[in-house]
């Protein structure tokens, strides 16, 4: 496996501007009204969103303040508090005995005085957590995916009832709520949608902010995912239609006419005839989005048996398994203590190339990476062509042995005893 360049600056921005953005609107709004000029939250789940979005609501102008924290881990919990003691010192308020780490560290969160809980853990646990706080009459930022399953989604459904019921404000990190606040705040959105084409259930209504705000979003895309053109660096924006997007477009061609900087005349022509879609640029990218899928899938289940926590995917080829149920296992056994510790093994020890979370804002103590799998598809053009026409590719015998040494690598960094693999690597 091997990562392609990663758009981190993009992912760091957009993944917590939301809850900046909504609580400076609708939930703080609803909160003042209570007549308390301070508007103190608690944030459930500290990983990188969990800590992005703790450090835009102290970014806004509001009086706020954070008095709690909770966490499955002490060590993410602890570490939450450390960057937003130095990044906003008056507005955090966190003593030791109110940083709560376990699985019911949630229950304990949300039971000190607070007007607004933040919910940012992985979508198995949202349901349960969102029915107490709802209980408890807090206020709610959450991060979606909001649940995993049907049982899941009707819980929150039956829970934001009962938040009307309570005059309370829950906000969801969802497109059209941040076009409203983006309005609000006079934000210009940028949507970054090259994977837009490779959803892999083609049923799937794919939404862009442009639908919500189409007077302030720019939508930018490309060739080099949907059509595996990595070396191809050429892109375009659609710039909003009105005054803002004439100066951005204005803005746009000062600063490209002084890089002197453009794709060949062959790219562009090129580029031109794909952007056309044409039916057998369609057909392709039809073809690759089912290869994605297959793949992405079988990956995921690979990583679930070896006892990883995996977010099923939903397009391209990117997973996201987390190893925190490994956690004291893989210092006892490896000395492998954080996130680029874990990474770092797997790729000197087996090969293995992956991304730390630590490279996508989260803390260094994350056992979680970024995962591709589209080097798997083969290591010849004939190869790959196959794949991408294989009814099922998972039984081709390149991407099966790939499968495979995964399950190989991923056994013997779990297994308590040295196996043969083990041997070898080391």
């Amino acid at each position: 496996m091997d990562i392609q360049p990663s758009r981190r600056s993009f992912l760091k921005t957009s993944s917590t501007v939301a809850a900046g953005a909504l609580f400076s609107t609708s939930i703080a709004r609803t909160a003042h009204a209570a007549g308390d000029d301070q508007i103190r939250f608690v944030v459930v789940g500290c990983g990188g969103r969990g800590t992005g979005a703790a450090d835009q609501i102290m970014n806004t102008k509001g009086n706020t303040k954070l008095v709690a924290v909770a966490d499955a881990f002490e060590r993410n919990a602890e570490q939450t508090i450390r960057s937003m003691s130095g990044r906003h010192k008056d507005k955090v308020d966190v003593p030791q005995e109110r940083i709560f780490t376990g699985l019911d560290a949630y229950k304990k969160a949300i039971d000190v005085d607070c007007d607004l809980v933040v919910i940012a853990t992985p979508p198995g646990f949202k349901p349960q957590q969102f029915e107490y706080a709802v209980s408890k009459g807090r206020h709610v930022f959450m991060e979606k995916p909001v649940a995993v399953d049907a049982p899941g989604t009707r819980r929150v459904l039956a829970a934001v009832e009962e938040s009307k019921k309570k005059n309370l404000t829950v906000a969801i990190g969802l497109q059209r709520r941040l076009a409203e606040a983006a309005r609000d705040l006079d934000l210009v959105v940028i949507s970054d949608e090259i994977y837009r084409d490779l959803v892999h259930d083609p049923a799937t209504v794919v939404h862009s902010p442009a639908e919500f705000a189409p007077e302030r979003t720019v939508v930018s895309t490309g060739l080099s995912k949907n059509l595996a053109l990595g070396g191809w660096r050429i892109g375009v924006a659609r710039l909003p239609h009105g005054e803002r997007g004439r100066l951005l477009h204005a803005d746009l061609l000062g600063i490209a006419s002084e890089i002197w900087s453009s794709p060949s005349g062959p790219v562009q022509r090129a580029a031109a005839y794909a952007f056309g879609e044409p039916p057998e640029i369609v057909d392709l990218i039809d073809r690759s989005r089912r290869l994605h899928g297959a793949v992405a899938h079988a990956v995921a289940d690979r990583f679930r048996a070896a006892g990883a926590t995996v977010v099923a995917p939903q397009a391209a080829f990117y997973l996201y398994p987390d190893f925190g149920a490994w956690r004291e296992r893989l210092a006892a056994e490896h000395g492998v203590t954080s996130g680029p510790d874990l990474t770092r093994m797997l790729l000197d020890r087996y090969g293995m190339g992956v991304l730390p979370a630590a490279e996508f804002g989260e803390s260094v103590d994350a056992l979680r990476m970024r995962v591709a799998t589209s080097l798997l598809y083969g290591e010849t053009e004939a190869q790959r062509a196959s794949a991408r026409a294989a009814e099922d590719p998972v039984a081709l015998p390149w991407i099966r042995a790939h499968l495979d040494r995964l399950s190989e690598v991923l056994d013997d960094v779990g297994s308590e005893q040295p196996t043969a693999l083990h041997a070898m690597a080391g």
